[in-house]
């Protein structure tokens, strides 16, 4: 099991402490292999005990063993060939028929009783989804309006009614604890939340009303130092609820 899957598994577990100190990890993977504890505490502005208390909440040993880990998967990171390129166009044809199998009804209901629809992207591709999601349902009649930026839905937050809509696509739902906030605030205001998120558990899934997952087991691999995630199934997952929209729309008419 990796570490991020250590994390989503153990998620509930977890303070603002632990995730701000996985979230430093996650984004210097190859710098913390090289560190002692002490320079990680130092990194993360937390004291030794809290990086110890994290590797045990995940089910670590100790920080021995959280090195190991970022050791190994470090190694697998660097070695992109002809097999890992295989291995993720399978992995793409079983999420084409995870999301093929997937019940829309719910989402497609969701979507047609709401007065008014906002969707938000967590990150570039997911903004450049939406934006894909918005273009096909204008051509259904339904207006969809694009929330760019967390100010934004925090004004959003106190405008919404029990008739609206909200539309979330997050790639690392695990470690957005602001989103997952902006969210649970949604659902206070009776709000109705459809989101789009990976194939585990996360806190974004879990407040929402309605949620598509999409599978991906190699999401975040490196090329040459730099952070590669898979990100289509964001837009084929688009384009297979509008299908299924439009479909839906014909079922009822």
């Amino acid at each position: 099991m990796k570490l991020d899957e250590l994390v989503d598994k153990y998620y509930s577990d977890l303070n603002l402490n632990d995730l701000y100190i996985w979230r430093y990890i996650l984004g210097h993977k190859k710098a913390c292999e090289n560190m002692s504890i002490s320079e990680l505490a130092e990194h993360c502005n937390v004291s030794k005990t809290s990086i110890l208390r994290f590797t045990q909440k995940i089910s670590l040993n100790g920080f021995s063993e959280l090195k190991f880990y970022l050791k190994m998967e470090n190694n697998d990171e660097d070695t992109i060939n002809q097999d890992l390129i295989k291995t993720i166009c399978n992995d793409y044809c079983n999420a084409i028929q995870y999301a093929e199998n997937q019940n829309y009804q719910k989402a497609c209901q969701m979507i047609y009783s709401a007065n008014h629809i906002f969707a938000y992207g967590t990150g570039g591709v997911q903004q450049l989804a939406i934006q894909s999601l918005k273009r096909f349902f204008f051509k259904l009649n339904k207006s969809i309006n694009i929330v760019y930026g967390s100010n934004e839905m925090d004004y959003l937050v106190n405008n919404l009614t029990s008739d609206d809509l909200v539309i979330v696509f997050s790639v690392q739902a695990s470690q957005q604890t602001d989103v997952a906030f902006i969210c649970n605030s949604c659902s206070l205001q009776n709000a109705k939340i459809l989101s789009l998120t990976l194939f585990l558990d996360n806190p974004i899934a879990r407040i929402s009303d309605e949620n598509l997952y999409y599978l991906c087991s190699h999401r975040d691999f490196s090329i040459h130092g730099r952070h590669f995630s898979p990100t289509s199934m964001f837009f084929i997952t688009v384009e297979i609820l509008f299908l299924q929209y439009a479909i839906y729309l014909e079922s009822i008419q």
